[in-house]
Parts: structure tokens; C-alpha cells; sequence
């Protein structure tokens, strides 16, 4: 396959993003590239951004490979991103095998797992900045899932840095909503060959999504203003308990 043409509208939401602190002048980039369409849209699109945009970078892709039924590569995957021109890293990791005796796989180690090997290897590797294809929906989902199911006000970062890693997490993405995504994959035809994850059929991100969906029926920027709000936080208002 070769490189899709891109989408004006995620290429310059993307462009949005690297222009708002996310991008410094020679950049190192690891992309997480998992194989589904939000990894698979991400990569196709720096491979055009790089081309011609104002601040130089240069990325590369690393896919780590699950031990487990259902999260393996998908056919021809690796094989169509490097026909894009991109150089890709494959690592084996036993993300099921770490686990300890009577604890089950669920998103949330298989996350955090797949996050400490991309952070480890770009460290290891001169990368300055990982990657990862979290967009809009997800970031805002998160923010719905935390206070309803956690009772704290967090989120994902577009930008998040460390104290135990050199390199910097950054969601290029963070502005583009998810229904862009699946237009673009399916569109370029890898929408359907992209990798699925078995454990997120039942999680507690469905359930955020679906009051999304509910409350977008009234409100169409409802995402959007989610994630204003993050920039948006007055404190006068939310120290309820003043004991």
C-alpha cells in the first residue's frame, strides 16, 4: 500500500497541535504505532507533515507485540508503513506474562505496559518525544471516566512530561474527534484490516462514550467544550468540602 493521501482537515489540526508547544525544532519522534486506525491515521499524516512543515522533525515507528489471542499484527501492516518510507521497530512483550498469580489483563496494564516500553525505548534510542494516536474523543472520555468513576478532575495531557523519562508524551491528535478517524480509514481502505483490542468491548470508556453520544444529540460541540474546560478550571467553584 502505497502512502494514503492525507486529510487537509486532520493535517491541519495536527499542525494546530505541534504549533501550540507540542513540537521543538529537531525533534526525535516515536510513534506508537499499534496497528489500529488511530496509530495507522497518525503515522500517514506525519509522514505528509514532515514533508513541508515550518519546524524540521524526523519520526519513526515502534509496534509492540502483544503476547496475547487478538492483539497480534495485523496482516500486512508492518509492510504497508514501510512502503510509507517510515522505519519501523517490532518489540515482543509479555504483557499478559508480567502478570502475578490471580490478577487478570484488563486496558488499563495493558496501557500502562505498552506506554513504559515506548518510553524505555526511546530513551534508549535518542528519541526526544513519544507519540501516541489518543485523539479528541479519548481525551475527553478520560476526563468523563476520571470523575465519575475515579472522583478526581484529570485527563490526558496533549503534552505530558515525566519525572523517570527523558522523552516527552505528546498526542498530535488531540483535535481531531474520532468520527474524522473512521472517515479517513475508511476511505484509504484500512479501516476494517486495522487491529481491534478484545478487552474493549465491556470497559467503563463504552460507557463514558455512550453519555457522549447522548449528550452530543442536544449539543453538538459538547466534545470540544470538554476539552475548553480543561483550560478553563475556576477553583472557586470546585473545593466543595471546606472542612
Amino acid at each position: 500500500m502505497d502512502l494514503p493521501a492525507p486529510d487537509p482537515g486532520i493535517l491541519k489540526k495536527i499542525a494546530r497541535a505541534f504549533l501550540s508547544g507540542m513540537l521543538d525544532k529537531g525533534d526525535r519522534i516515536l510513534v506508537g504505532l499499534s496497528g489500529g486506525k488511530d496509530s495507522l491515521t497518525l503515522t500517514a499524516h506525519l509522514a505528509h507533515l514532515q514533508r513541508h512543515f515550518q519546524i524540521p522533525f524526523e519520526f519513526e515507528a515502534l509496534h509492540v507485540r502483544a503476547d496475547f489471542a487478538g492483539c497480534g499484527t495485523p496482516p500486512g501492516f508492518l509492510s504497508w508503513v514501510e512502503n510509507w518510507g517510515i522505519k519501523t521497530h517490532v518489540l515482543p512483550v509479555a504483557i499478559q506474562g508480567r502478570l502475578k498469580p490471580g490478577e487478570k489483563l484488563n486496558c488499563w496494564w495493558c496501557s500502562t505496559q505498552r506506554r513504559t516500553e515506548l518510553l524505555q525505548f526511546a530513551r534508549s534510542h535518542g528519541f526526544s518525544k513519544v507519540a501516541l494516536g489518543h485523539h479528541l474523543d479519548d481525551i475527553v472520555e478520560t476526563l468523563l471516566m476520571n470523575m465519575a468513576f475515579k472522583s478526581r478532575i484529570s485527563g490526558m495531557l496533549p503534552v505530558m512530561r515525566y519525572d523517570h523519562y527523558d522523552a516527552v508524551i505528546i498526542r498530535p491528535l488531540a483535535y481531531v474527534g474520532v468520527e474524522q478517524i473512521l472517515r479517513y480509514a475508511q476511505d484509504r481502505g484500512f479501516l476494517h484490516q486495522a487491529e481491534t483490542c478484545p478487552f474493549g468491548k465491556n470497559s467503563l470508556r463504552l460507557k463514558a462514550r455512550e453519555a457522549l453520544r447522548i449528550l452530543s444529540q442536544s449539543a453538538p460541540h459538547v466534545r470540544e467544550n470538554l476539552l475548553r474546560s480543561m483550560n478553563s478550571i475556576d477553583r472557586r467553584y470546585l473545593n466543595f468540602d471546606n472542612s
